[in-house]
Order: C-alpha cells, then sequence, then structure tokens
C-alpha cells in the first residue's frame, strides 16, 4: 500500500492556476491545477527528507529553484478531484476572481504519495493560504531585453518615439492628380 502524508512548505508563487476550472495540461490528455513554488530554507529540507530536492528546477529566470505542484482534475477512476482550497492568512475563502501574481507569499499544503520502489512519488497541492499578496499582471509579452533598439523608448514611456538612428517612414506616393482627372477631385 502506498504511504500518504500531508505536509505543508512556505515559498514564492510563481504561475498559480488553481483558482477556478483546471487548465488543459501540456501533454493534451486532460486538465490540472498547478503551482510553480520556490520554497524557503525549510521548504528546501522538507523537500530532501521526503526524498524529491532533485525536482527543484532554476530555468534561470524569476522563480530561481522552483519545484511544481500538480493535481489533475479527474483521477485514473474517472472520479474527480477537489479543487485547491485557497484562502487568505485568516483562512477566508480567497476570491475566485482576484488572481494570484507572481511573487505572492504562500503556505502550500500538499499530499506526498509515495507510490514504491522505482516510482516517482506523488506531489499533489490541496490547499493554499495566501500570506503576502502581489497582484496578478497580464503581459502579452515577454519584457524587452536592454539590447533591443525600442527598449529606451520603451522606457520613455512613448509609443511613437523611434530609437536612435531610425527615421520615420516617407510617404512616397504622388499627391498629384493627373489633368484629365482633376474635375474628379477638387481641392
Amino acid at each position: 500500500m502506498a504511504k500518504k502524508n500531508v505536509h505543508t512548505i512556505r515559498g514564492v508563487a510563481h504561475w498559480a492556476k488553481i483558482l477556478g476550472d483546471p487548465v488543459p495540461n501540456y501533454g493534451g490528455d486532460g486538465r490540472e491545477w498547478t503551482i510553480d513554488l520556490t520554497p524557503d530554507a525549510e521548504g528546501v529540507a522538507l523537500l530532501k527528507e521526503l526524498g524529491v530536492d532533485k525536482r527543484l528546477k532554476n530555468k534561470g529566470d524569476d522563480r530561481k529553484d522552483f519545484i511544481q505542484f500538480r493535481q489533475k482534475e479527474k483521477r485514473l477512476d474517472g472520479s474527480f478531484n477537489k479543487p485547491v482550497n485557497v484562502t487568505d492568512s485568516r483562512e477566508n475563502p480567497w476570491p475566485r476572481d482576484r488572481l494570484i501574481g507572481n511573487g505572492t507569499v504562500v503556505d502550500l499544503k500538499f499530499e506526498f504519495k509515495d507510490y514504491g520502489v522505482g516510482k516517482q512519488p506523488g506531489l499533489y497541492p490541496q490547499a493554499v493560504r495566501v500570506l503576502e499578496y502581489h497582484e496578478y499582471k497580464p503581459q502579452a509579452f515577454a519584457p524587452l531585453d536592454p539590447s533591443d533598439p525600442y527598449y529606451e523608448p520603451a522606457q520613455d514611456g512613448f509609443e511613437g518615439r523611434l530609437p536612435d538612428g531610425m527615421e520615420p517612414v516617407q510617404d512616397e506616393l504622388n499627391d498629384d492628380v493627373p489633368e484629365e482627372m482633376a474635375s474628379e477631385f477638387p481641392e
């Protein structure tokens, strides 16, 4: 029989997709709730104790050393898993329309399932307590790199300014109307 444990870990949340309906997973074979968590020092120690510290990743971004928690919408038998319970620091239900932004500090309660020798243990998010909220700010594009010629104009906040050394496109159309058509286009 698989060993089950429930643990709580504190850290900084990133890419939290834990409110509302689950989102399609990358495999395309279902939907799930997910959250990336950069654990504090005690959290890293807990992950080492559980033997899952090898699952910490570092993609060179603001998440630093993070671990992903995932809960599928459906179990293997087709029954539904419960959504991740999200509360504020006083255990009040979190508003479903107030998305959790990157940098939010949370406590995450998760179920650890040991499936036995040779199988990777499961880490399933059960509840999240928001301790320090950072507003979710959607971005259509990644930030401009400082080497991009449009970086400096973007810092000015004026969309119409061109980068140094670039000239606006000149209208090269001939606006002169041939004499035979002049009566059709009065000035």
